[in-house]
């Protein structure tokens, strides 16, 4: 608090509030996960606040973060939307994506970003898709980008991919085909991962690790009659994808 003097009997606990704080939101508990966070993204890093304040947040989106904070804050979303504070949140993200970004430069940060993502992938499951090329993190990280290069379509940061695709392809940024492959991906992509969280609480799985039972929940969530045809249309959505991003 401004104008208490330092004392080195309270100094160190309150060093320690931000991981305390951290440790509450994002620690494991009986119950699951509250929020997935790390509080090392903050804009100070871990010498900042917590919390910083909104204009401090405003004036580092402004001036001094990369364009993939950019992409990510695209996605924000306000978890308390009757506060006090979530108006003026929800504004100042509004106003921070309203300016394009210059389609060569963003073409450059997704295929750099790309290439980091894929360098993470891993041996991954075949049905871990944020871990396959094609997949879900790639199809969000093209929309995304789409997104900020033209984002005089867009009134808010508050938009889903059907949304997005629509936007696009009336504007004349995605082909009709274009936009249409990309929607059933997208589709096609989250009702795997949805299934297999529900059956199994993880993506994270071989298709021949589950259970009979599990395996035809996912089926039919997915449309599919065997696990073949699964692949078969997993293959090539994910290669429409890498198409598209490539293209």
């Amino acid at each position: 608090h401004p104008g208490e003097p330092d004392h080195p009997d309270t100094a160190k606990p309150a060093a320690k509030k931000p991981a305390g704080r951290g440790r509450r939101l994002g620690g494991a508990t009986g119950e699951g996960v509250l929020f997935s966070i790390d509080t090392r993204l903050r804009p100070d890093g871990e010498k900042g606040a917590f919390a910083p304040r909104l204009d401090r947040l405003t004036d580092y989106y402004r001036e001094e973060a990369w364009l993939w904070e950019k992409l990510a804050l695209s996605k924000a979303r306000v978890v308390t939307p009757a506060s006090a504070l979530a108006g003026k949140v929800t504004a100042m993200v509004t106003e921070l994506l309203a300016s394009p970004v210059a389609a060569d430069n963003m073409a450059k940060a997704l295929h750099d970003m790309r290439q980091r993502m894929r360098a993470n992938y891993g041996d991954a499951p075949d049905w871990q898709l944020r871990k396959q090329p094609g997949g879900i993190g790639e199809i969000d990280l093209l929309l995304r980008g789409l997104r900020l290069v033209h984002a005089d379509l867009f009134d808010s940061g508050n938009d889903r991919t059907g949304e997005l695709l629509k936007q696009l392809e009336a504007a004349g940024h995605l082909t009709p085909d274009h936009a249409a492959r990309l929607g059933e991906a997208d589709k096609l992509f989250n009702d795997l991962h949805h299934a297999l969280r529900l059956v199994m609480g993880s993506s994270a799985l071989r298709p021949e690790t589950l259970a009979p039972a599990a395996r035809q929940f996912v089926l039919d969530a997915c449309d599919s009659p065997d696990t073949a045809h699964l692949d078969r249309r997993l293959t090539g959505a994910r290669a429409d994808v890498e198409a598209i991003f490539d293209g």
